[in-house]
C-alpha cells in the first residue's frame, strides 16, 4: 500500500529537506552579518530605492547600527523600515526548493529557476514600494497590506509558478513517453 504512495513521499522529503537545509544556510549567512543588515537586504532596498526614484526626489536609505534593518528614508523621514525577511529570499528559498525536487531536465530546471527568481525580485521590489507609497501616504492600511494582501499576492504567484512548473515537466515527460 505504501509502495503508491512512495513517488509522492520522495517528492515531499526532498522538498522539505532542501527547504530545510537552505533555511539553515541562509539563517548563517544572515547572522554572518549582525549587528547590521546583510548584503542581499541592502541590495533589494537599493534596487527598491531606484525603482522609487522614478517617481520621488530625495530618497535615501541606510542600516540602523542596533537592528538588522534598512531604514528608506524621504527628505530625511524615515518612510518604511525594511528586514532581512523583505528582502524575498525566503521566498526563493522555498520556490527553488520545489523546483528541484520535482525534477525536470537539467536545462529547463536551471532556465525555470533563473526566471523565477528574477520575478520574484522584481515583484518584490514592486511590493516593497507600494509598501513605502502605503506607509507614507495610508499609514492606517499598512499592516494590512504588509501582512496579508502582499504574503496572499506573492505567494500566489510561487503558487502560479510551481503549477507552470508541474505543467511543463508534465508536458516533457508525456513528449518523451
Amino acid at each position: 500500500m505504501l509502495e503508491q504512495y512512495k513517488p509522492s513521499l520522495f517528492f515531499l522529503a526532498k522538498f522539505l529537506g532542501l527547504y530545510f537545509v537552505l533555511n539553515i544556510l541562509y539563517g548563517f549567512y544572515f547572522e554572518s552579518f549582525s549587528p547590521i543588515a546583510d548584503p542581499i537586504t541592502y541590495f533589494v532596498v537599493d534596487n527598491t530605492i531606484s525603482f522609487l526614484g522614478l517617481f520621488y526626489n530625495g530618497l535615501d536609505f541606510e542600516y540602523y547600527p542596533s537592528d538588522q534593518l534598512v531604514w528608506m528614508a524621504l527628505d530625511k523621514d524615515i518612510i518604511l523600515n525594511a528586514y532581512e525577511g523583505c528582502n524575498g529570499v525566503n521566498v526563493m528559498i522555498l520556490f527553488l526548493s520545489f523546483i528541484i525536487a520535482y525534477k525536470g531536465e537539467l536545462k529547463s530546471t536551471v532556465w525555470f529557476i533563473l526566471m523565477g527568481i528574477l520575478i520574484i525580485h522584481l515583484s518584490n521590489i514592486l511590493r516593497i514600494a507600494i509598501l513605502f507609497v502605503v506607509a507614507e501616504r495610508y499609514q492606517a492600511y499598512l499592516y494590512f497590506t504588509h501582512k496579508y494582501l502582499f504574503t496572499g499576492i506573492i505567494y500566489s504567484a510561487v503558487f502560479f509558478l510551481w503549477f507552470l512548473w508541474v505543467r511543463k515537466v508534465n508536458k516533457q515527460k508525456v513528449q518523451k513517453g
